[in-house]
């Protein structure tokens, strides 16, 4: 996937991302657990959306034809001109403009390294995490008596069918449920001495934790955010579902029928032991939180709060709803459309560093791209409408046509002509005309280079004049000091002889024959396209001056 088509995907995600959290801002007044569905949900369909977006058919968001139309090649207009003097072959090496788009390609990669490299940044972390857990696991002690009745009582209580152990670590400061086959609740030292209602009220929560699979939520969670780790949508809804979480676990609590008031007191007790320790991130539901401990001791002890738990039907719906929205959007392009190609020359060779403009016709907006080392060009977030193409590269005939964009991605290969060459000749009355000049070796021209591995074009030798034949200036118009000018269309063959002179314009029909009888014994060096001998258009003005 290239970088465009990802910054597409994270706009896409980001609009996932922001309805849930606008959902979960409406809803408000409804449960925690709600809210946490919601969210899990919409976080899980917004990271799919890369996965699937290559494998799902496009849906155009209005109804409306594509046309990509270009002239005909004998309507291109001739805007690059090839100098009739002699000069090296055109290489890509020596493109103008070549070292912008190394510059380019350069800060694509340093932006995809950054990228690259807070993904790892992150993922190391969330496995250091992981690694911790397990170390602390391992380390702590299992816990009997009231600690091991209470969570076997709470555990039947909750329709749990795994056996939750309740270890005890050796570190301070710990209170967190983990694992997903062979759960844990990993609870401080000193923690064997607590009251029992305090005992039960800890695992109450904790509990719910297991029961509502938090931990398996979170961690997807967080691998998600540290892939996404550029887009801030995705840790603001991390941090929300996080919150969510807690709260739901204490509405659970709540609705299990421990006092609101009674069941804040052994937070708040439990609160203070940890009061001294500094808080550390572990990849797991904790129940102490510093963040949003005063908002969750409010929200106990109000009797109007919702605590009812989400229904598995309501699940299955809600699911549902944010994957078939995901999926849409992933599959639209009525808004995120692209135009993309390869740029060839006359020979088929790939052309690159093609300088390409694309303007949109109804709001004058202007994209600028370049084609790339392999004649690949690629423009992105185009909204619909009519746009106007035009390209630009030395040596090369500029191309303009027009993109319709009206919902789907638009492909079209793109042939660019090769320039023509401009001769300026100017004839004075009894100016005498000298014999052609014989055909003569010219010095050792540039070694031709033919197309490099991988069929990279472009490479163009322009022709040199050999012969050349002044028009004679006719008698009878040189006597009436007449004057004029011709404009002839000519063809250079591939041998570099002229072939197909015809008048474009000129003011008199002898001006017109005498032009024509001396552009028709011109001849040329071969002109080459990648080695190959190429016919060339040339433009040549006539200009009959009277003295």
């Amino acid at each position: 996937m290239t970088p465009e088509l990802l910054v597409q995907s994270s706009i896409k995600m980001s609009c996932i991302l922001v309805a849930a959290l606008a959902a979960s801002a409406a809803l408000r007044r409804r449960s925690a657990a709600l809210r946490h569905w919601v969210l899990a949900a919409a976080i899980l369909c917004a990271a799919a959306v890369p996965a699937v977006e290559p494998w799902l058919p496009v849906w155009q968001v209005r109804v409306g034809a594509q046309t990509l139309a270009f002239p005909p090649r004998p309507a291109y207009e001739a805007v690059a001109r090839i100098s009739s003097a002699s000069r090296p072959p055109v290489e890509q090496a020596t493109m103008p403009g070549s070292a912008r788009a190394r510059d380019t390609r350069a800060a694509r990669a340093i932006i995809f390294a950054l990228w690259l490299g807070g993904v790892v940044f992150n993922v190391l972390m969330l496995a250091a995490g992981l690694w911790r857990l397990t170390r602390i696991s391992a380390s702590a002690r299992p816990l009997d008596g009231a600690w091991a009745e209470e969570a076997d009582a709470g555990a039947r209580d909750a329709g749990i069918r795994r056996r939750v152990r309740v270890l005890q670590a050796e570190q301070p400061g710990l209170l967190f449920t983990w694992g997903l086959l062979h759960p844990a609740v990993v609870v401080p030292p000193g923690a064997g001495e607590w009251p029992r209602d305090r005992i039960r009220a800890v695992l109450r929560h904790e509990l719910a934790h297991v029961r509502r699979a938090d931990w398996l939520t979170q961690l997807l969670a967080e691998t998600v955010c540290a892939v996404c780790w550029i887009n801030p949508l995705f840790w603001a809804a991390c941090r929300r579902l996080r919150r969510e979480s807690e709260q739901a676990a204490d509405d659970a609590v709540l609705e299990g029928g421990i006092e609101g008031g009674e069941y804040a007191m052994h937070v708040m007790d439990v609160a203070r032991a940890f009061a001294s320790r500094r808080e550390s991130w572990l990849p797991a539901p904790a129940m102490l939180r510093r963040s949003d401990f005063e908002r969750r001791i409010g929200a106990m002890l109000r009797a109007d709060v919702n605590r009812r738990p989400v229904s598995i039907a309501a699940r299955v719906a809600i699911g549902v709803a944010l994957l078939a929205g995901a999926l849409a959007l992933a599959s639209a392009q009525g808004l995120f459309s692209t135009f993309s190609g390869t740029v060839y020359d006359p020979l088929n060779g790939l052309l690159p560093n093609v300088r390409m403009m694309l303007t949109n016709t109804q709001t004058g907006g202007k994209y600028e791209i370049r084609s790339d080392s392999g004649g690949r060009f690629e423009f992105v977030g185009l909204p619909p409408g009519r746009y106007a193409l035009e390209t630009e590269l030395p040596g090369f005939m500029a191309l303009r046509g027009s993109v319709e964009i009206a919902g789907q991605n638009v492909q079209r290969d793109v042939t660019l002509a090769i320039g023509s060459l401009q001769e300026t000749v100017s004839v004075w009355p009894g100016e005498t005309t000298p014999p052609p000049r014989p055909r003569v070796a010219t010095a050792a021209a540039p070694v031709c280079r033919p197309a490099e591995t991988g069929g990279i074009g472009g490479n163009l030798r322009a022709p040199t004049k050999l012969v050349h034949v002044t028009p004679l200036f006719p008698p009878a118009l040189a006597a009436s000091g007449a004057s004029g000018v011709v404009v002839l269309d000519a063809t250079i063959g591939v041998d570099g002889t002229i072939r197909d002179v015809r008048a474009r314009s000129t003011d008199q029909p002898q001006f017109e024959g005498a032009a024509i009888d001396a552009v028709r014994q011109w001849e040329f060096s071969q002109t080459l396209l990648n080695c190959v001998p190429v016919e060339v258009l040339m433009t040549v003005t006539v200009n009959f001056a009277a003295r």
